[in-house]
């Protein structure tokens, strides 16, 4: 889901998407939005409950770029990441297809792209991360903990 906020406060949508490959995707306008929760009111108690996540992963996310050094920057986005592909059960050894450059990711983390490829290698050297080619990266979970400080990462 993209654009959700647009149905709340008719702003231009605020995220856009590429598809990496053949996507079915549904259009719902504000209007017909309105519509359906006026005739459903409970939709408005689970459009609130997704509202509340979204601000609380974003509070997570700009709580781990401000307090936390950069190795535990990486390991909590890796563990964040994994989060959202497989919900709270996280395969101990789970791959990841990451889809930014490195310059993204030092972006996303508040640091330039020689530090986050430093923790990289690092992370490569102590087996926290498996680069597997073509974006993709093999988790040591645990040690991903570890490194985030993860005792609220499940």
């Amino acid at each position: 889901m993209l654009g959700e906020l647009a149905l709340f406060d008719a702003q231009p949508r605020s995220a856009d998407a590429t598809a990496a490959e053949p996507t079915t995707g549904h259009v719902l306008t504000r209007f017909a939005f309105l519509s359906l929760a006026a005739r459903h009111p409970q939709l408005y108690d689970a459009a609130l409950a997704h509202l509340s996540a979204m601000l609380r992963d974003t509070t997570g996310q700009l709580e781990s770029i401000a307090l936390y050094q950069l190795r535990a920057r990486v390991a909590r986005f890796f563990l964040f990441a994994l989060a959202q592909l497989n919900g709270d059960d996280i395969p101990p050894d789970a791959a990841l297809r990451l889809q930014v450059s490195q310059g993204e990711l030092a972006a996303m983390l508040g640091a330039s792209r020689p530090k986050v490829n430093r923790v990289l290698q690092d992370f490569r050297d102590e087996g926290v991360l498996t680069d597997e080619g073509a974006g993709v990266w093999r988790c040591n979970v645990p040690l991903l903990r570890a490194e985030a400080g993860a005792d609220d990462q499940g």
